[in-house]
């Protein structure tokens, strides 16, 4: 009982002082939360270093919502450049963690009261549903509709608030930027206006927002301290899909040089803490053709740890691939001399600033390569295919499994001042068969994620219930070729069709062509539409009917 009771005092302890340090410090020590559950994985999002952390020892990534273990411990971003005199520079200390990211813009005055209880610990959570009801209520209380507003039921105080604190500018009077996050601007002023009915706008069918950035730990610790003078704003975002996309989540991480200084190498790199089920008996893996770091498990079977149930048999394969930036490494932090050769010559001393610079360059961190078993230099860790004998993997390597994080980064861009550049990640999972087969699975399937972003997954968006605001069918409507490339043929009972409107949105909600219907079977050209996804409505006296349409040329 003594120790029960111990425990549980310096548990109270521990709590109190993190609230006294969330009351006075604008540090991230305590952090806000949300979970992003839309389809059948959960995130835990943290408003600190970290885009993943549950407050809990069992991660903060979840393939199968209800299952107790995770995917990923924690995962964050680091960044590194070379400016013109070929001086090297760091973000956060050598590490984007959770003492050294501060939420908001960058701005003039970061002591400021009003900027910090804008800004602290601040993360927006919405799906496509709330944001079309909320237009839908706007046009109903506003007449724009009236038909159907009887059966519209109210908002949430929390997507309300989400919607009219959603951070679409910044304060110029403060040094910070007019436009951050992304809104319907309907007036085209530049100013995000929520009462006149202007909403977010999102990637995905569900996300979070997030706005941070790393300059303000040269205002707040320690004037000596350098900051590369970089904002960030992040996207996570998820669909609900018939294909591997429903166990996805992806990741956009726009990064604003909002410094003095060009970069003309800059690169990001991504640090993840993967446990695939027990942390204890993991592998590891690049594919450089895929852009693909993977985690699979170093035997058939995923034990149970801690009283915790495992993965059992069949466990998955787990992967982070950059999907629209090819990477410059993939290296893993377990392995930090050229193992398993014998490391006898003396290393050289290199400033910490340096061995980051390596580090994310995927080299060892005094600066010499890694080596492949033939001893050929090399960026990309164990990059053959565990399934086979003759590659170099972790399992042909002979290694004991055990727990496994890994770094990979980008190749280096150009970054000016004023400059932004976007990056996606996925985060991709199989599970259909053996340790091997889900390894091959998802080694197959990165095809699939990469056109869905190269297309920016416009397959993968639909018509919410609000979209079809006082919808009632048509009779016998019937729209083809879908998906269409020239023209787009519309027919239904003529009665409906004659003296109806058909209108062309994007996912957006701007209209970009309106037709009028006169008979039973229309045609509407749509050759100057780009290759995507669009939504086509058809209207008669207040009678509405909403439609995905495809055009693929």
């Amino acid at each position: 009982m003594s120790v029960y009771f111990s425990k549980h005092v310096v548990m109270l302890k521990i709590v109190f002082l993190v609230l006294i340090c969330c009351l006075f410090s604008f540090k991230n020590v305590c952090f806000t939360q949300v979970v992003l559950d839309y389809n059948n994985t959960k995130a835990y999002v943290t408003a600190n270093g970290s885009v993943f952390r549950q407050q809990s020892t069992f991660g903060g990534y979840f393939v199968t919502k209800d299952f107790p273990r995770s995917i990923v411990m924690n995962l964050s971003f680091a960044f590194v450049a070379k400016d013109a005199n070929n001086q090297i520079h760091v973000s956060n200390k050598f590490q984007y963690s959770d003492d050294v990211i501060y939420q908001g813009p960058v701005t003039s005055n970061y002591s400021d009261p009003d900027y910090q209880g804008k800004w602290f610990n601040k993360i927006w959570k919405i799906s496509q549903v709330e944001i079309d009801h909320f237009v839908a209520l706007f046009n109903c209380n506003h007449g724009v509709i009236s038909a159907g507003c009887d059966t519209i039921s109210a908002l949430s105080n929390e997507v309300l608030n989400t919607i009219y604190t959603w951070p679409g500018n910044g304060d110029v009077s403060k040094g910070q930027q007019a436009q951050l996050a992304p809104y319907n601007d309907i007036n085209g002023n530049g100013i995000y206006e929520p009462q006149l009915g202007e909403h977010p706008i999102i990637k995905g069918m569900s996300a979070v927002y997030i706005i941070q950035n790393e300059e303000a730990d040269h205002y707040l610790e320690n004037n000596s301290i350098e900051t590369m003078g970089l904002e960030f704003h992040t996207m996570i975002y998820q669909f609900k899909a018939y294909n591997k996309l429903n166990n996805s989540t992806f990741i956009d991480l726009t990064v604003f040089n909002r410094s003095s200084m060009n970069y003309p190498q800059f690169i990001v790199s991504l640090f993840a803490d993967s446990d695939v089920g027990d942390f204890s008996d993991d592998y590891a893996g690049c594919d450089s053709t895929k852009n693909l770091m993977y985690f699979y498990n170093g035997d058939g079977l995923d034990q149970v740890y801690q009283n915790v149930d495992s993965l059992g048999n069949l466990p998955p394969a787990f992967g982070i691939v950059s999907l629209n930036h090819n990477l410059l490494s993939c290296v893993f932090p377990e392995f930090t001399s050229n193992q398993p050769f014998p490391d006898t010559i003396p290393h050289p001393v290199v400033s910490g600033r340096e061995a980051f610079w390596n580090t994310l360059n995927g080299l060892i961190s005094y600066g010499d390569p890694y080596l492949t078993p033939s001893g050929r230099p090399t960026k990309f860790l164990f990059h053959g295919n565990p399934s086979v004998a003759s590659q170099w993997s972790e399992v042909t390597a002979n290694r004991p499994a055990g727990d496994r994080s890994g770094r990979i980064s980008t190749r280096p861009i150009n970054l000016p001042i004023g400059a932004k550049e976007t990056y996606t990640f996925g985060l991709v999972y199989e599970r259909s068969g053996s340790r091997f087969q889900n390894v091959n699975q998802l080694l197959s399937d990165i095809p699939l994620y990469q056109q869905a972003c190269n297309t920016d997954f416009q397959t993968y968006y639909y018509p919410t219930i609000y979209a079809n605001t006082n919808e009632i069918q048509f009779s016998d409507l019937v729209v083809y070729p879908n998906p269409a490339s020239d023209v787009v043929r519309i027919a239904c009972d003529a009665g409906m069709c004659n003296e109806s409107f058909c209108s062309i949105y994007n996912l957006e909600g701007q209209k970009l062509l309106e037709v009028e219907l006169t008979s039973s079977s229309n045609t509407i050209h749509v050759s100057d539409l780009q290759n995507g996804t669009y939504l086509l409505k058809i209207e008669k006296k207040g009678v509405i009917q909403i439609q995905k349409l495809v055009v693929n040329k």
